[in-house]
């Protein structure tokens, strides 16, 4: 009887513990957005949150890091296999301290096909006994619809550059996306900027292979940006119409330059209801 009488005493206690130390850190993780291009860079917040009064020093071991991204696609069972093995820095937490951090999702994992993504964070503290989980967080990967694609030679190989639209929260947007030409693979994409289809985007490669995009973002402002051949956005400014000069995108000598629009300038502070540097 006694020992039955010690054991349940130590179990019980044991699961206070448990209950305390699983207060101890709450870990969030948030896509930047819910919905992505194929080839574009996944964004996704970390958030913690020490729920204690002592201070929290997260740090790798020689063979664990203290931080494990999770992500599986939806419809399949197998979590995806990391390219990488992501190392975090040491991380001190203060009493009722909060931190976020800025992850780059595929810098850890390859993410080649659409569909629906599912990632959670996985936290252990250096003891490798006592972990946190967040809940499971979804983002959408799509191929978008084609526009327009150029195919051109940059370095020896042959690349699609291609303009695509898409939604974001809601939005028709305008995505610039670099793929092989030859296998199909995407090689990088990059949000060109919010759409409204009362115009067709108007396209043009320059010297250098780089795709220039000229669309309507509001009736009143058009968007004017570039697409580089690595599938990075390299060059975004607003533009407001020039009265009665048509819309368009002109190639002279190598250089791409747009007519019937000027660039908008933001009028001084307390002049415009929004105070950033773009109108929408």
């Amino acid at each position: 009887m006694k020992h039955n009488r010690f054991f349940s005493i130590l179990a019980t206690l044991l699961l206070m513990l448990s209950a305390q130390v699983a207060a101890q850190l709450e870990v969030t993780l948030k896509p930047q957005r819910q919905e992505y291009m194929l080839g574009e860079d996944v964004y996704v917040e970390l958030m913690l949150y020490n729920n204690s009064d002592t201070s929290l020093a997260l740090d790798r071991t020689p063979e664990h890091p203290w931080l494990t991204i999770v992500a599986s696609r939806a419809g399949e069972n197998i979590d995806l296999s990391p390219k990488v093995r992501a190392n975090f820095p040491k991380v001190v937490l203060g009493p009722a301290q909060k931190m976020a951090y800025k992850i780059k999702l595929n810098q850890i994992f390859n993410l080649p096909v659409d569909g629906t993504y599912r990632v959670n964070a996985v936290v252990c503290l250096p003891d490798r006994k006592t972990s946190f989980t967040s809940p499971r967080a979804r983002f959408r990967i799509s191929n978008g619809a084609l526009v327009k694609k150029f195919t051109t030679h940059v370095r020896g190989k042959r690349l699609e550059m291609r303009a695509k639209l898409s939604r974001i929260d809601g939005r028709d947007a305008v995505f610039g996306q670099v793929a092989d030409a030859d296998s199909g693979r995407v090689l990088g994409a990059a949000h060109m900027g919010q759409y409204l289809n009362f115009m067709q985007p108007c396209l043009l490669l320059d010297a250098k292979q780089n795709l220039h995009m000229f669309f309507q973002s509001t009736p009143e402002f058009f968007t004017y940006s570039i697409l580089s051949t690595t599938g990075k956005c390299s060059h975004s400014q607003i533009y407001k119409r020039v009265p009665g000069v048509p819309l368009n995108l002109v190639s002279a000598g190598g250089k791409v330059r747009v007519i019937g629009a000027a660039p908008y300038v933001k009028p001084k502070d307390g002049v415009h209801k929004d105070a950033g540097d773009r109108p929408f």
